[in-house]
């Protein structure tokens, strides 16, 4: 097995802050150029967890009760009646739910607005912010390598940090 280099060591390091500050900004480099993604998730988990832990709780409070308004609806109860004639293989029963909940949603009645702010619950699930943090992980694992390998300027970022 080939030893990695100091060199190496640093490219990399290199390479992961860059990638840690794209994911922050949410662009991705297309060509050779950086280009915004659509919603930058990462951004606003970085947003969320510098709030109060007050608006936290009140941002998860929020959410807690949108879902559970959403459980006495009537598109929550025939979605769960469909899902048990599905289970049951009674295929006409699923089909007369699934027409019922197709003209309820061409007339849009029985709508809960949700909250305005972000599913604090949606940056567990985000592929950009679960390897946002496999990031952060990589680059102290890399740091971590240098300092054991003697680099100076991991060592001095460490004294100036």
């Amino acid at each position: 097995m080939e030893a990695i280099t100091k060199k190496q060591l640093r490219d990399r390091l290199n390479y992961l802050e860059t990638l840690k500050v794209r994911l922050e900004r949410g662009v991705v480099a297309i060509d050779g150029q950086l280009v915004p993604k659509g919603i930058n998730m990462v951004g606003k988990m970085l947003k969320y967890l510098a709030l109060s832990e007050a608006e936290k709780q009140r941002i998860e409070k929020e959410w807690e009760d949108y879902f559970e308004a959403v459980r006495y609806t009537r598109a929550y109860q025939r979605y769960c009646e469909q899902r048990q004639a599905y289970k049951e293989k009674d295929l006409e029963k699923v089909r007369k739910l699934a027409k019922e909940a197709r003209l309820e949603l061409e007339q849009k009645t029985d709508w809960l607005p949700k909250p305005s702010s972000v599913n604090p619950d949606e940056f567990k699930l985000h592929h950009d912010c679960q390897r946002y943090w496999a990031v952060i992980k990589q680059i102290g694992e890399t740091k971590e390598k240098l300092k054991q390998m003697g680099d100076e300027e991991v060592l001095a970022e460490e004294v100036f940090a």
